[in-house]
């Protein structure tokens, strides 16, 4: 079976989105399937090479078509910037795939490239994250060219159930647990390798800021926690407050962009927290977070928001939740975490992650598409 992955997207990347199509790519290419990624030629300011950035085996290729990228515009203009990226994109592409055999099928995770490779005669699988907010008519009449749409979420799934869909499944994200399994370090010694305090008791988020996360609550609770609790913020710090930052003592920033440096920071904490925003759908519905499921598999206790994006995938036998946007609760549920015993919630959580590894999802996929 030939498959092409195409995204407009740059890779490598620190934000999840560009782990979870190379390990995708990967996990394909291990189960026999011939793939190859197609992106765009973006300026990167990731130099290292994108298989050892990811640390992935080397077994598939990766092509790269020209496209214009206005990037000094981005703040100015940034509807025009991303259609020119869009548009230029698709039509480097064309120069190959318009002469080019229809027996191959597209996978994608952007609509445009779904409906314009349908459109042209391509069996094509879109992979869809979460539905937009605004033009949801016309995303759905692009959406509907597909041949195949697979979700990372039920929420997602829902939604194009709710508009008369019916070729779609869900697949949620996966895990590596290699990653983690083969860390024989205790958690001492990788707080001594990670520079982090072995004298306090370690919250930790990684991931991004956005503001539909809803990490803003993060801050606020490390202002009521006690001293001997420190809260390390692992990820992009661009949309932090860096006043409340700068007042409080118990917060420490770690640049994570590595991907090997991940699983290390995850085992090294005392808890791990998940956030969320309940005015963002994507957040309450749509999501499938990548580190809910690495959270598992590090063994850690897990704190997660009762939200439909969490309750959909697991329950409170292997997470601990509190409520959405509740200071009070989460900073209750962590003081109550770090003094109870948690040793059958993480076996819970490790057994049941054990499911969800990237080549379970890729085989559930090909099942799917074999259908």
């Amino acid at each position: 079976m030939k498959i092409e992955y195409i995204t407009n997207s740059r890779i490598p990347t620190e934000k999840a989105r560009g782990y979870q199509i190379i390990r995708t790519c990967e996990k394909f290419s291990k189960m026999g399937v011939d793939i190859e990624l197609v992106i765009p030629n973006f300026r990167n300011c990731i130099k290292e090479e994108t298989f050892s950035y990811y640390g992935v085996s080397k077994n598939f290729d990766i092509k790269k078509y020209l496209v214009i990228d206005l990037k000094f515009l981005n703040k100015i203009f940034p509807k025009f910037t991303y259609l020119v990226k869009q548009v230029t994109f698709l039509i480097s592409l064309s120069f190959r795939y318009l002469f080019n055999s229809r027996e191959l099928t597209i996978y994608t995770r952007e609509v445009l490239i779904a409906w314009y490779f349908a459109k042209i005669g391509y069996r094509t699988i879109f992979e869809c994250h979460f539905i937009p907010e605004s033009n949801q008519k016309l995303f759905f009449k692009l959406s509907k060219k597909a041949d195949l749409i697979i979700t990372n979420s039920i929420g997602t799934k829902d939604e194009f159930l709710e508009n008369n869909f019916t070729n779609v499944h869900s697949c949620p994200n996966g895990v590596e647990l290699n990653d983690f399994d083969s860390i024989q370090k205790t958690k001492n010694e990788l707080r001594d390798e990670l520079d982090l305090s072995n004298d306090k008791k370690i919250v930790m988020y990684l991931g991004h800021y956005y503001t539909w996360k809803g990490t803003d609550i993060l801050l606020k609770a490390a202002e009521k926690l006690d001293n001997n609790i420190e809260l390390v913020l692992a990820g992009g710090t661009d949309l932090l407050d860096k006043e409340i930052i700068n007042n409080l003592s118990n917060i420490k920033l770690v640049n994570t962009k590595k991907r090997d440096m991940v699983a290390k920071y995850l085992k090294s904490a005392d808890i791990l927290i998940i956030t969320a925003n309940k005015n963002s759908k994507e957040s309450i519905k749509y999501t499938s977070p990548i580190k809910l499921f690495e959270y598992l598999a590090s063994k850690v206790p897990v704190l997660a928001p009762e939200v439909e994006s969490m309750t959909n995938i697991v329950t409170n036998k292997e997470v601990t939740f509190y409520e959405v946007d509740n200071v009070e609760d989460l900073v209750n549920k962590i003081n109550n975490i770090l003094i109870k015993n948690n040793d059958k919630e993480i076996e819970n959580g490790y057994e049941f992650v054990k499911k969800f590894t990237w080549e379970n999802r890729v085989k559930k996929i090909l099942d799917i598409i074999h259908v």
